[in-house]
């Protein structure tokens, strides 16, 4: 009877532990997201900076189109 409390209380802990491991690498996944999320706007800002001026110049809108004017 000891042995099979044994086994259990083992399962249990492993059970735990396997949650606990998937918990942390869930919030590792999130942060890692969350970095990654942060620096496509800090390139999609640079590139806006850097391709604004030259779209202003040559008449084109964000998406580089040109204006048509008549």
């Amino acid at each position: 009877m000891v042995a099979v409390q044994s086994e259990a209380a083992l399962a249990g802990a492993t059970e735990f532990g396997a949650l606990g491991r998937a918990t942390v690498a869930l919030a590792q996944g999130r942060d890692l997201a969350d970095r990654a999320g942060r620096l496509e706007l800090a390139l999609h800002d640079r590139a806006e900076a850097f391709t604004a001026p030259r779209a202003q110049r040559r008449g084109e809108d964000a998406l580089g189109r040109r204006e048509v004017r008549r």
